[in-house]
């Protein structure tokens, strides 16, 4: 008997979540070991900073999916005015928070934030242009090439965060967190 193809990419998909979600769990217990409540208390102000600028750009990885559906070549020119786009905006945005993170994390509450803004700065640019290129993938039902882009982004990510963090834990809280925040692409 031949599996539904729709059956079968719901499976793919909702198989590479599973995986994400426990090596992000495995991941922030971890790194919650390595950095104790205060780190985690650092991480969390700043990736909610991040979440919210990256937000921005939320709903045009699902557009580009729904018009690359309909027509590649139409989601194909999207795809390329949208990147221009997003490269320009996430530029500008990414230099301001680089340029003024100081500003930036009293604003936030916490001074000390200073350096996870800044790592976090390049993240800003990269993720909105994963996403819409996976918004494409997603339009051509590439879901295998996601899930698996999904799964190997998740574990670098998390292991080059964890041995990042581990090793600059001597020089401070404050930069150890920052600088797992170079990894959040």
């Amino acid at each position: 008997m031949k599996i539904p193809r729709l059956l079968k990419q719901s499976f793919t998909r909702a198989t590479a979540m599973i995986i994400v979600k426990l090596i992000g769990l495995i991941g922030r217990v971890i790194l919650t070991r390595f950095v104790g409540a205060e780190g985690i208390g650092m991480y969390q102000i700043a990736y909610s900073f991040y979440g919210f600028l990256i937000m921005l750009s939320g709903g045009l990885p699902t557009a580009l999916a729904i018009i690359t559906a309909k027509k590649t070549e139409v989601g194909w020119h999207f795809l390329k005015i949208i990147s221009l786009f997003l490269v320009l905006l996430g530029s500008c945005i990414s230099l301001i928070v680089f340029w003024n993170s100081t500003l930036i994390a009293e604003l936030l509450g916490n001074p000390r934030l200073d350096y996870a803004l800044r790592s976090l700065a390049p993240a800003i640019l990269a993720a909105p242009l994963l996403g819409l290129l996976r918004g494409y993938l997603q339009g051509q039902e590439q879901f295998g090439i996601i899930a698996a882009s999904e799964v190997i982004e998740q574990a670098c990510r998390i292991s080059c965060m964890l041995l990042i963090v581990y090793h600059l834990l001597p020089f401070g809280i404050d930069r150890a967190v920052g600088a797992e925040f170079m990894l959040l692409l």
